[in-house]
Parts: C-alpha cells; sequence; structure tokens
C-alpha cells in the first residue's frame, strides 16, 4: 500500500490515477515500472548517450580545427593588406595633425585678438555707465538718438526753451507738426510716468504754459517713453485744456513716424477747415483719430512676448545641450562594448586550447570546456562568414544545455564519482527515466526523459504485461 507521504511525491495526474484506479491496476502499473527500471535497454541509455556526445565532441573539435586554419590562412593573407593600411593611416594622422595645429594657432590668435576687442569694448561701457548715471545724461541721449530717427525721414527737429517739451518737431515747410516730451526712465522708475507720476504732470504744465504766452501752438503732445511701458497708460488725460495728448511705450521707429505722419495730417485738415467744410472736414479727423486709437489698444505686449522667446530660447539650448551630452555617452557606451567584443576575440584566440584530452577533465570541467566551444565556435564562424568564405556551416549549439548538466561520467574517475555524489545530495531521481536532477518538473518536461518510454522495446512491454496479467 502506498503511504501519503509517498503519494505526495508524486505529481497530480500520476498521485490521481493510483488513488482511483483498483488493485489489479496498481500492481500492473508497478510491475510496468520495475521491468521498465531494471531492463538492459535501460541500463545501456546513459552510457550510449555518453558514448555518443564524445563522438559528437571529437567531431566538433576536427570541425573546429578545420574552420581555424581557413581562418589563419586567411589572416595571414589579410597581414600585407592590414600593413599598408596601417601607413597610410599613419601618414593621413601626420597630416591631420599638422592641419590641427594650423588651426590652433589661428584659433590662438583670433581668441588674443577678440580678447584684445573685448576690453576695449568693456572700457566703453563702463565710460558709457559713467555717462548714464545721471537723469539728464541719459534723456539727452535719448532725444538725440529720437531726433536722428525723426530727422532722417524727412522732418525737422528744434531743441525749444524751458517748459515747452523736449523736441519740435517741423515739416518740410516749417510748420510746426507736434511737441515731443521723450523720456529713458528704468522700470524700477516707471511712477514717475503714470497718471500719478511727476513727468505727465510736467507735460501738462508746460503746455499751459504754452497756451498762455504770445505765440500759441496748438499741435497734439506726444509722451514718449523708451525705457520702459507707461503705468495705467488708459487713466491718462486725452487731453489736456483742449490739446490732444498721446501716448508711446518704447515705440518702433515706424510707429514713432507713422504717428508723426498722423499729426502731420490732422494739423493740414483742421487749416483747411471752413464755414463750408466744417463738418465734413471735422468727420475725416474723427475718422483718422479712431484708426490711430485702434492701432494703439492693439498693440501687443512686446515686452513679456520677447521675455517669453528669450526663456523659451535658453530652455532650447539646455534641452540641446543634454541631448548632445547623451549623443556623446550613448557614443562613448558602443564604444566600450565594441572594445569589450574586441578583446573577448582575441582572448579566445590566445587561450582557446582545441586539442585537450577530454578524458583528462572532470565532470565541471567538461561542462566548462563545452560552453567555451561553443561560444568560440560561433565566434569564429560570424568571423569566416563575414569574410565571405563558404565553409559548411555547423550549428555547435546542437547540443543542450541540460544535456551538458546530464552528461553520465560515472566511469570516467573516482574522482569524478566524488563530486558527483555531493552534488547528488541536492538532486531529486526522477521516476521515468532516473536521473537524480536538481528541478524534476522542468527535467521531466525535456525531450531527453520522455524519450525513455518511447524508446523502451514494445515486445519486452508486452511480455512484462502477460507476466503481470499471470
Amino acid at each position: 500500500m502506498f503511504t501519503s507521504a509517498c503519494l505526495n511525491k508524486l505529481d497530480n495526474k500520476t498521485r490521481e490515477f493510483y488513488e482511483n484506479c483498483d488493485e489489479n491496476e496498481i500492481i500492473t502499473a508497478l510491475i510496468i515500472g520495475r521491468n521498465v527500471i531494471t531492463s538492459k535497454h535501460y541500463a545501456n541509455i546513459n552510457e550510449e548517450n555518453r558514448n555518443n556526445f564524445m563522438n559528437q565532441l571529437n567531431n566538433l573539435q576536427n570541425e573546429l580545427k578545420l574552420s581555424n586554419e581557413s581562418y589563419e590562412e586567411l589572416e595571414n593573407k589579410k597581414k600585407g593588406d592590414n600593413r599598408l593600411a596601417i601607413e597610410i593611416g599613419l601618414e593621413e594622422k601626420q597630416k591631420l595633425i599638422e592641419v590641427l595645429e594650423k588651426h590652433n594657432l589661428s584659433l590662438t590668435t583670433e581668441k588674443t585678438q577678440l580678447k584684445e576687442n573685448l576690453e576695449i569694448k568693456e572700457r566703453e561701457f563702463n565710460e558709457l555707465k559713467c555717462k548714464m548715471s545721471t537723469s539728464k545724461t541719459k534723456g539727452e541721449m535719448t532725444e538725440q538718438n529720437v531726433r536722428e530717427i525723426i530727422e532722417n525721414n524727412g522732418y525737422i527737429c528744434e531743441k525749444p526753451g524751458n517748459h515747452a517739451g523736449d523736441l519740435w518737431v517741423y515739416s518740410p515747410d516749417k510748420r510746426v507738426i507736434c511737441v515731443l516730451e521723450v523720456k529713458n526712465y528704468e522700470e524700477k522708475n516707471k511712477n514717475k510716468l503714470g497718471d500719478n507720476g511727476s513727468q505727465t504732470k510736467k507735460m501738462y504744465d508746460d503746455i499751459e504754459t504754452q497756451l498762455n504766452i504770445d505765440n500759441t501752438i496748438n499741435v497734439p503732445w506726444i509722451f514718449v517713453s523708451m525705457g520702459c511701458e507707461i503705468p495705467n497708460v488708459e487713466k491718462l488725460r486725452k487731453t489736456h485744456l483742449s490739446v490732444d495728448c498721446k501716448y508711446l511705450s518704447m515705440p518702433t521707429t515706424k510707429e514713432l513716424i507713422s504717428w508723426i505722419d498722423f499729426c502731420e495730417t490732422i494739423n493740414r485738415l483742421k487749416d483747411s477747415k471752413n464755414d463750408v467744410n466744417l463738418i465734413y472736414i471735422q468727420k475725416k479727423i474723427n475718422e483718422i483719430e479712431e484708426i490711430f486709437t485702434n492701432l494703439l489698444e492693439k498693440k501687443p505686449d512686446f515686452k513679456t512676448l520677447k521675455l517669453n522667446v528669450n526663456k523659451l530660447s535658453n530652455n532650447i539650448d539646455k534641452e540641446e545641450k543634454k541631448y548632445n551630452k547623451l549623443i556623446e555617452d550613448s557614443v562613448k557606451r558602443m564604444n566600450e562594448i565594441n572594445k569589450s567584443i574586441l578583446l573577448d576575440n582575441k582572448i579566445y584566440d590566445e587561450e582557446i586550447d582545441l586539442s585537450k584530452n577530454i578524458d583528462t577533465l572532470s565532470y565541471n570541467e567538461i561542462k566548462e570546456y563545452v560552453k567555451t566551444m561553443q561560444s568560440y565556435s560561433l565566434n569564429l564562424v560570424e568571423k569566416i562568414n563575414n569574410e565571405k568564405i563558404n565553409i559548411e556551416e555547423y550549428d555547435a549549439t546542437s547540443i543542450s544545455n541540460e544535456e551538458n548538466i546530464e552528461i553520465n561520467i560515472e566511469d570516467n574517475s573516482k574522482e569524478v564519482d566524488v563530486k558527483e555524489n555531493e552534488e547528488n545530495k541536492n538532486k531529486k531521481k526522477c521516476e521515468i527515466c532516473g536521473k537524480s536532477v536538481r528541478n524534476l518538473k522542468r527535467h521531466q518536461k525535456t525531450n531527453k526523459c520522455k524519450s525513455f518510454i518511447k524508446e523502451i522495446d514494445t515486445t519486452n512491454i508486452g511480455v512484462v504485461i502477460e507476466s503481470a496479467k499471470e
């Protein structure tokens, strides 16, 4: 009878079979199993497998020797070409070194010149910073720049007296077009330009002064800020004592000239008024003013847009540097892998021994030797194929790793027996083929284990069954 401990060692299907079958079936199965295990055919399988493997290994050694001879012949043929290629490479390297030395000398000279120019520009910049340290100097420089822009577009500018604005703009026929108040304040002082600022109040006071003198002029006043945005521009006065007031924040050249053109057109229309066309001319003036008012309202926030573009450009530069670094690291890793492959091939060429006597090797040494031979043969075949040598392909990997582990060399030597006994302590015996393996379930799924049942002579099984019935 089977004990529960014995049944628990069986797989589920086998255990279910013995638990559900009757006594005669159990006896028959046991007799068949005993005859299979004790049969002479079964006892000779291990020795036959070992002999087959040894024959295959010897054939592999012979094939590898032939392949190695072919490869060595090819290598000897290539030595002359390689030597010539090395000489040419050395010549090209020397030429490249000379070119690089000349280029380096040129770069050094250019660097020295750039350094000298930088020092000159730094001195000029420091002098400019000293001049810009006072608000008056900054204003005078800005007025001069604005004046040059306007005069380059066909108008005439003059510096008036006190309390009369910064610049008067004249048409080519000497008619006053507009008065400019030009400011160049930094962002931190922009409050001076707002609705309660000192500079806008100064412009309104100057307008009042001009209206009280004998030669009164009634033309638009344009308040121009070149250094920062005018805060709360919507709260500033559109007119002061019937004088039109316009406000421009950091205008472009085209924008500034367009507003001067606008003032000239308005002035000419006003001068052309009479009792007959008064309503018509005023209507046209209103249409033109509406156009330029709409232009002011739709002006984009260029400063914010430029800041965003600069920030985006900086982010792009950072990402580009990161990606370039990744490319360098990837190429470096690739070169390291390639170097290791070349090193492995060199080790195979120098250290492999194709004439080893496997009868003198231990169990573990045979395993390692077989693995080395497989790897070496694959590398060698790949080299020969790359050189377009037509040789018969040989699959050195036909012997599975599991078969290498299960090679039975019990009769090789006493040393092998001792090592196998130590390893078998941690192995389980297969009920099908009788082998001791570490992973029983995995082993029983292999074709080698399954083949034992198929290879038993069918006539022997018939005899066993007949004897079981008797």
